[in-house]
């Protein structure tokens, strides 16, 4: 497994630290295989990938749904995809949400 860090590192609210704490808990169980975690600090978001080769664990499509909904909540996006037998996992979340 690899671990990626990209950007200057900043605190997070504790409700993006949780969400992306989950969603990397969830996303290792459905990828296996040389896995790559990578962390972007970009200017006003944090977003956390995770490649590796799809699994057939059970519960894995379950959470997603859990994690894109956590990750929503957040004012963040989610989303998987599968190219060429590998699975990607992108969720992206503000440092900050926006009020209206």
């Amino acid at each position: 497994m690899d671990l990626e860090l990209q950007g200057d590192r900043r605190l997070l609210t504790p409700g993006v630290e949780l969400a992306t704490y989950r969603t990397l808990q969830h996303a290792l169980l459905a990828v296996g295989g040389a896995t790559t975690i990578t962390l972007r600090y970009l200017r006003d978001s944090l977003e956390l990938e995770v490649t590796g080769t799809p699994t057939d664990r059970d519960g894995a499509e379950l959470a997603f749904a859990a994690e894109r909904e956590r990750v929503v909540a957040q004012g963040g996006s989610f989303s998987s995809n599968d190219p060429a037998g590998r699975r990607v996992l992108r969720a992206t979340l503000p440092f900050a949400i926006a009020h209206a």
